[in-house]
């Protein structure tokens, strides 16, 4: 064989060398991105569940305490209708439209 095609084969075989081992370099690093995004993510969850748990332990301790401290005398019995009668009066908006008002609308006469 001639030199210059061993010098060819060689520079070949280094060139496919340095492909299997870029290629190896970028699956490391795609893995380690993905594991540390995944990790993260887990982390998030953990926070998330965390926190929800805590205001429900949070809200049950407090329906719990106030069932505990109310007798069923003094529990408010909230219907529908006591709601509807609560915001009918409390609403300023329907008030002022209920009302009928001496006001009449002002007219104004051009100058020539």
């Amino acid at each position: 064989m001639a030199p210059e095609l061993v010098n060819d084969q060689l520079r070949q075989e280094r060139i496919k060398i340095l492909a299997k081992q870029a290629d190896q370099k970028w699956t490391l690093e795609k893995q380690k991105q993905q594991q540390a995004f995944e990790s993260q993510l887990q982390r998030e969850l953990q926070k998330v569940q965390q926190r929800s748990e805590a205001t429900k332990l949070a809200e049950d301790s407090k329906s719990v305490y106030l069932n505990d401290t109310m007798n069923d005398k003094e529990k408010p019995k909230i219907t529908e209708e006591t709601t509807t009668k609560k915001e009918q009066e409390t609403d300023p908006w329907k008030e002022a439209d209920s009302q009928k008002s001496d006001m009449t609308a002002a007219t104004v006469t051009p100058k020539r």
